[in-house]
């Protein structure tokens, strides 16, 4: 027994050895796994806050600019401001409203409303090729739009305001820029020289930031390019007005300094982000302001008291489901295109309405139902 034992131990100990051998490659060929670190997430209050923070945002949020929000009932409205205009003065609207319409199985079509008689007339129509968004110059003496012939991507077509010496440019965009992506919605600059407009882009869960609006010159040469959408030139032609997470932006051409002017918030203080659901219009002297967001659904119009520094007042917010608007030459009206509600079909009963702008009451409404409501668009009245 003696003698057996250290044979005993030794072999113990062998076992110990060979075991910690195999045990030792076994990790060695096992992956590294990283320890696990338990991160505290955001809140989501502070993750809003991180994701509405354009890159160039250049200026501190002013706290005028934030907006609160009330939660409204279908139809209810709330003017904020104490009235100072006389309703009565706010019942003769005239002048022309330019909108895009079309019918099943033909072209887009350029139209026009008179609000005295009520009655839709053709304005501008291309027999193959669909023309839409129009929008005259300050002056009145020159016109643009956009063309689109079946095959081809659109073009900006502008010239002079009784529909000659039409010119047809095409922007330097890249293939993958115009990759599901539609170029819309042209706007002079205050001196006719200039162009802004929208490129849109079809996709899923697309933020307003996401798109890309342009300065071009009357040549097609691209100026500049930003991110957001409804580009508004100021009175001056200096800034321009974007729809950007979470309001409205205001960036000066020259310097690219970007300020956030117009910021929503709910009524416990938190932002409010949107998609592609907001939709903006600037009356033809730049004092007011038209926001739609049928997401909600409101409409707002605010008046702006000054451009620089940018200070402004809410006119009213109003629970209606709006699209596309568009100021009278006076600012004393909004012709507004307005619906029922919206599916994934579109609008339903759509029409167009038009608002007086001191106490907001509806003058008039125009059906449209006639007409596809994904291929209509309210973009000028003169």
């Amino acid at each position: 027994m003696k003698k057996a034992l250290p044979w005993l131990i030794l072999g113990i100990v062998l076992l110990i050895v060979i075991g910690g051998v195999i045990y030792f490659w076994q990790q060695k060929e096992r992956p590294l796994t990283p320890p696990v670190i338990e991160e505290e997430l955001p809140s989501p209050e502070k993750a809003k806050e991180e994701i509405t923070l354009p890159a160039g945002t250049t200026k501190e949020v002013s706290p005028e600019a934030q907006v609160k929000i009330e939660t409204l009932e279908k139809g209810e409205k709330v003017l904020p401001e104490k009235l100072v205009c006389d309703p009565k003065d706010y019942r003769n609207p005239r002048g022309r409203i330019f909108l895009s319409l079309k019918k099943e199985g033909e072209v887009t079509s350029i139209f026009e409303l008179d609000p005295q008689e009520k009655r839709l007339k053709e304005f501008l129509r291309d027999p193959k090729c669909d023309s839409f968004v129009l929008s005259f110059s300050k002056e009145n003496d020159k016109i643009v739009f956009v063309s689109q012939c079946p095959g081809e991507k659109e073009v900006i077509t502008w010239g002079k305001s009784d529909k000659t010496d039409l010119k047809k440019i095409v922007v330097s965009l890249s293939e993958e820029e115009r990759k599901d992506a539609m170029i819309t919605r042209p706007v002079f600059s205050p001196d006719g020289q200039k162009i802004a407009f929208l490129l849109q882009r079809f996709v899923s869960d697309i933020w307003a930031e996401s798109w890309t609006s342009y300065v071009i010159d009357l040549e097609g040469n691209i100026l500049t390019s930003l991110p957001g959408s409804m580009p508004l030139f100021s009175p001056d032609g200096k800034s321009l007005l974007l729809v950007r997470n979470p309001g409205i932006y205001k960036i000066n051409l020259e310097t690219n300094e970007s300020e956030r002017v117009i910021e929503f918030r709910d009524k416990d203080g938190n932002l409010v982000l949107n998609k592609f659901f907001i939709k903006a219009s600037l009356s033809p002297d730049g004092k007011k302001l038209a926001i739609s967001d049928f997401s909600q659904p409101a409409f707002y119009v605010f008046e702006i008291e000054s451009w620089e520094p940018f200070k402004h007042k809410l006119l009213v917010q109003m629970n209606l489901i709006a699209a596309w608007s568009a100021f009278s030459p006076d600012g004393k009206y909004l012709a507004i295109q307005e619906a029922d509600e919206v599916t994934p079909e579109g609008m339903t009963n759509p029409r167009l309405s038009i608002f007086e702008t001191c106490t907001f009451e509806k003058l008039f409404s125009f059906d449209l139902k006639g007409y596809l409501s994904s291929d209509m668009w309210v973009s000028d009245w003169r």
